[in-house]
């Protein structure tokens, strides 16, 4: 398995706090983005009460806004309306347990005629965790190999180098474990 790395460490973290704060953003109003694509399709992704809502739908919006994105940001009673139609299970529920919920089907409720529209509801804290993966398996390489490394081992290999601590690893040829000025090419 290949080595998590910084850059990937750092992206997944600055991501997991973007998410972080549309969570917190979520209580005052909802917000989102919506793609508008050819022949009258549309996804969309919104944040609501600790809720995040993907959706699509065959609602046709014109020729004239085909491949287009459109942001939004709407008080929460608006927002909440829209959400008990997407997510309309039949008993006038809109969020499943632990913030989860999803419905897909035809509805008329929406007044555009009879359209389709799927709708996923996830919580935020669902997300974070799944982005603070990496950034947890990184740091978690990282703490081994250097206690590897004080312990006297190889951080590649776990080669036992005490006997050999100024030299390249012999079992592997890693020059992990010597200071910077050893690992640097002689003239």
């Amino acid at each position: 398995m290949p080595r998590p790395r910084a850059a990937t460490a750092v992206t997944f973290t600055i991501l997991a706090a973007l998410v972080a704060w549309t969570w917190l953003r979520s209580n005052s109003a909802g917000e989102g983005v919506v793609l508008l694509l050819d022949g009258g399709r549309a996804w969309g992704v919104g944040s609501v009460e600790g809720q995040i809502l993907l959706t699509a739908t065959d609602i046709k919006f014109g020729p004239h806004r085909a491949w287009s994105a459109e942001t939004f940001s709407v008080p929460l009673n608006e927002i909440n309306a829209l959400r008990a139609v997407l997510l309309d299970d039949g008993k006038g529920g809109t969020r499943g347990r632990w913030n989860f919920a999803a419905h897909a089907g035809q509805t008329e409720r929406l007044g555009t005629g009879k359209s389709w529209a799927g709708t996923l509801g996830l919580p935020h804290w669902l997300l974070i965790t799944l982005l603070l993966i990496p950034p947890a398996l990184y740091l978690k390489t990282r703490l081994a190999r250097r206690n590897q490394i004080r312990a006297g081992r190889c951080a590649t290999c776990g080669y036992d180098l005490r006997a050999s601590a100024d030299k390249p690893c012999p079992e592997c040829g890693s020059q992990e474990h010597l200071a910077p000025a050893a690992n640097a090419p002689t003239p």
